[in-house]
């Protein structure tokens, strides 16, 4: 088996990454997700080609054969499923996986992309108010003395 090597310049707000892969296959994690994403739009093979921008055999291939979708088609699929390049990438096997930890992060970052830009300022405002509050308690936390 060949790897395959792959720079993507991301277009969101993180840098440059380099993509590598050993396998053709696509994750059981992406093709979960796809078929959610498929059954909440209720889209069959044939209307979400169309949905996507991608031809059926296309994404046949990643259905049914469980081929990994090329960058190009996991940046259509993203596009019309509202989440971000990133995230179907991570999802496909494109991206190696973020530990477990940040998956949190990167779910309050498609939140945060999600949010108007007028609300933005407020939501951040929010944030560092909860994070300011977690520190004083943890600092009232450690100065509490037991008898």
């Amino acid at each position: 088996m060949s790897s395959v090597l792959t720079v993507f310049v991301n277009q969101s707000s993180t840098k440059s990454v380099i993509l590598s892969t050993m396998s053709e296959e696509v994750s059981r994690e992406f093709l979960e997700w796809f078929n959610s994403e498929l059954k909440k739009k209720n889209l069959g093979i044939t209307s979400a080609a169309r949905f996507i921008d991608v031809s059926h055999p296309t994404l046949l291939e990643t259905v049914t054969n469980h081929k990994k979708p090329s960058c190009e088609t996991c940046f259509k699929i993203a596009d019309a499923f509202g989440v971000t390049r990133e995230f179907v990438l991570r999802k496909a096997g494109w991206l190696k996986p973020i530990p477990e930890s940040d998956d949190l992060i990167e779910q309050i970052l498609l939140d945060m992309g999600a949010i108007p830009i007028e609300f933005k300022r407020t939501a951040a405002r929010m944030v560092r108010a909860i994070r300011e509050e977690a520190e004083e308690y943890r600092s009232k936390k450690r100065f509490i003395t037991i008898k």
